[in-house]
């Protein structure tokens, strides 16, 4: 998991990434402009873009997820969840 998106996130710092696996468990296009991997074009054009006007809701949108979705109680419940399924012998 990319943590510094959830750093970004919950700092309330605009967040440019690239559509990959990890990062869009984590963000998706309500919380960050989001590029197509090996587009160094596309992932400059999208930081200008940034620097003249990043959209606010993305912004509030990203702290609102990292609040509910990436807080600590939510994922130690997850993480409990797992390791109790794990010793049950619950398959995935």
């Amino acid at each position: 998991m990319p943590t510094v998106l959830l750093e970004a996130m919950a700092l309330k710092i605009p967040i440019v990434a690239t559509r990959m696996h990890g990062v869009l468990d984590v963000v998706d296009d309500s919380c960050a402009i989001l590029i197509q991997p090996d587009n160094p074009k596309a992932l400059a054009e999208a930081i200008n873009n940034c620097l003249s006007g990043y959209p606010e809701e993305y912004i509030s949108n990203a702290y609102e997820r990292v609040k509910v979705e990436f807080n600590w109680d939510v994922v130690s419940e997850k993480y409990v969840k797992l390791y109790m399924d794990l010793l049950h012998g619950k398959s995935f």
